[in-house]
């Protein structure tokens, strides 16, 4: 039987950080480092170090009384931060023809989740086109929007029934390099939920208060 995983920091924040982007947080949730440190069966230190981590990933804010809180999400921030990954995936488009190692469709193969969710997919998906870019930063502050959306994309499905096929067009354009279909595809991809909004915003307050 091999040796139990020790605790460290880097591993509570990474269990922290899937439980957020999961959604098995609620949006309003608070953060106690005193209970999470007995959940993790560690001291308060490391938690507390990883909470400060995933504060500066955006994902968990100081509360007032000196706390933890989910970063809240409200309607201008999902307004937001789906507009600007249709801005970052057209500018990374923009560079479309330019030799990536390795090769996209091989990220994607990679990086799909077999049977996985349509959220797990379109991340992927997202994420090999802001490679296209060749910019560090575009990839970066793509994945912390992938991180930030993921709660609001796991929820979509409630709101939009054709969401597979949607997927599946998404896929088949960019592996078929037909870009310019796939630009359009993506602002009507990004308009359709920046309108659908205040549901998707009562549909993730409803799970948080069952």
């Amino acid at each position: 039987m091999s040796p139990a995983q020790p605790i460290t920091q880097d591993r509570i924040y990474r269990e922290i950080k899937a439980k957020i982007v999961s959604g098995k947080f609620g949006i309003t949730d608070k953060l106690e480092a005193p209970t999470l440190a007995r959940f993790h069966d560690a001291s308060a230190t490391p938690v507390r170090e990883a909470l400060f981590r995933l504060v500066g990933e955006g994902l968990v804010q100081s509360a007032p009384n000196g706390g933890f809180q989910i970063q809240p999400l409200t309607r201008d921030s999902i307004k937001d931060m789906y507009s600007l990954t249709q801005t970052l995936l057209l500018v990374s488009l923009s560079h479309a023809g330019r030799e990536l190692e390795p090769p996209l469709p091989v990220t994607l193969a990679r990086n799909v989740i077999e049977g996985g969710t349509a959220a797990d997919n379109v991340e992927a998906l997202f994420q090999g086109v802001f490679r296209m870019a060749g910019n560090r930063m575009i990839v970066e502050t793509g994945a912390r929007l992938n991180d930030r959306l993921s709660p609001v994309r796991r929820i979509e499905a409630h709101i939009f029934k054709d969401i597979d096929a949607e997927r599946g067009m998404l896929f088949r354009l960019l592996q078929e390099q037909d870009y310019g279909t796939l630009r359009r595809a993506i602002h009507a991809y990004h308009r359709r939920r920046i309108a659908k909004v205040p549901q998707l915003l009562t549909e993730l307050t409803m799970q948080a208060f069952p």
